[in-house]
């Protein structure tokens, strides 16, 4: 494994520490999915705003 050209980041041993980890993965899809909805929410309420920066970036600012 360690000469593999792409190994593996994490390295999951045990089956407990596996369904930790699928939990927190689904929890993590589904904030993003929930954050994603009301983003698109915001922005028809208010066209007016414009995010700034990169797309990971949570700034809005007021374009007049």
């Amino acid at each position: 494994m360690v000469e593999c050209e792409d190994p593996p980041l994490r390295l999951i041993l045990g089956s407990m520490v596996f369904d930790v980890a699928i939990n927190t993965y689904e929890e993590r899809v589904t904030l993003g999915s929930s954050r994603r909805r009301s983003a698109v929410l915001l922005k028809k309420q208010f066209p007016h705003l414009k995010g700034t920066g990169n797309p990971g970036t949570k700034t809005i600012v007021l374009i007049k």
